[in-house]
């Protein structure tokens, strides 16, 4: 096609190529310019606001308490062993006289993620517990890094003396299933 046309057209031809691909070539210079001064300003703004949040031990201490700590699940043996032992400390912390943890069928309330399994474990108090000790407890249940929810929980309180109640609660914990689905293929 270019064979056609005269000398002069071929030159005219070429060169607003040259001038089309030249322009096309600045436009994306250009363009990547202003993305890189874009992400320069974004970068001084987050490295600012890094530095603001240079906080004091306690302030840090302070944030780390309100954020939940939780432990991967292991196997269910392994699990339950550890979900128990937790359970049996925070209740003789609390000074609360609990019947021994039976495992029971979990709940549909909490559903675990692929690979996972939940145990639910059930137990009573011993006699009565004061109100005041059952809602300590159900405060400090938060900080046990094993137990994922509570399922049910019962509170039945004395005719004659209402600060007086009986508990019962079935707390869940994940189990690793993982390995298990393995072996059974």
């Amino acid at each position: 096609m270019l064979e056609k046309l005269s000398e002069k057209d071929q030159k005219t031809v070429k060169m607003g190529g040259l001038a089309v691909l030249a322009l096309a070539l600045a436009f994306g210079v250009y363009q990547g310019y202003n993305f890189r001064e874009k992400q320069t300003k974004e970068s001084k703004i987050l490295d600012n606001d890094l530095k603001t949040l240079n906080m004091s031990s306690s302030a840090h201490k302070n944030l780390m308490a309100a954020v939940p700590y939780f432990q991967m699940p292991d196997e269910e043996s392994i699990q339950k062993t550890k979900f128990r032992s937790s359970l049996n400390q925070l209740f003789e912390q609390m000074r609360i006289s609990m019947d021994p943890l039976v495992e029971v069928a979990a709940g549909n309330s909490i559903r675990p993620p692929v690979g996972y399994g939940t145990l639910s474990l059930k137990t009573s108090s011993k006699g009565t517990v004061s109100f005041q000790n059952i809602l300590y407890l159900l405060a400090a249940l938060k900080e046990n890094p094993y137990l994922v929810g509570i399922e049910e929980l019962k509170i039945t309180c004395d005719q004659q003396n209402p600060q007086l109640a009986n508990l019962s609660i079935v707390l869940a914990t994940f189990t690793n299933n993982k390995n298990n689905n393995k072996r059974a293929k």
